[in-house]
């Protein structure tokens, strides 16, 4: 493999994060991040890999329906000093103040599912990893976030949506859409509006 653009690094690194928030495995052996893959969401997952021009990192295993994540040597080192002591399921503080919100859409999109009002992401992630993240992430996303089951729960969807979603590359926002129902576009209409409305009197 050549050596690593900017993008193909951001790229690594956002899925990197994205992945935390799932089932994830490691292979110290073969260097790979393992986390489950849907077929429903190849499209979405073929202009993420596209997106960040991550063709030769990024393998799906069809029959054990997981993607694997080639990490760089030159990367490795890093990214494993996200969490404690090479452990997936535990993150470090900093790890947590550092969580990308384009890396927790991508998660949405790849592992989220629609709970009532909420998505919840089931994650391998232990309890204090998991109480420090809802915590981080309510703060940064103006959302409220907080633990379920095996995972988190985002609550307000269409405030979220309304925040966030500018930020992100279009088909990012496309895929988020396929979460969202009816009753959230008035909402989303509203939370717009008087977003505008504020710009405008500003």
């Amino acid at each position: 493999m050549s050596e690593l653009n900017q993008n193909q690094q951001q790229g690594i690194n956002i899925l990197f994060y994205a992945s935390l928030l799932s089932n994830v495995t490691y292979d110290y052996k073969m260097h790979e991040l393992q986390a489950p893959f849907f077929p429903e969401k190849s499209s979405y997952f073929s202009n993420l890999v596209s997106y960040y021009e991550l063709t030769d990192y990024v393998e799906v295993d069809w029959l054990n329906q997981i993607y694997k994540l080639k990490i760089p040597v030159a990367m490795e080192k890093q990214l494993l000093q996200m969490t404690k002591n090479n452990l997936l399921n535990s993150l470090t503080p900093e790890t947590v103040r550092s969580f990308p919100i384009s890396a927790l859409f991508i998660a949405i999109n790849l592992f989220g599912k629609r709970l009532g009002p909420a998505i919840y992401l089931p994650s391998s992630l232990d309890e204090n990893s998991l109480n420090r993240l809802t915590v981080h992430l309510t703060k940064q996303l103006d959302v409220l976030v907080t633990r379920y089951e095996y995972g988190i729960k985002i609550l307000d969807i269409p405030k979220l949506f309304s925040l966030h979603t500018h930020t992100l590359p279009s088909f990012d926002t496309m895929q988020f859409m396929h979460l969202l129902n009816d009753e959230d576009y008035p909402d989303i209409y509203l939370l717009r509006n008087k977003k505008s409305k504020a710009v405008y009197a500003y």
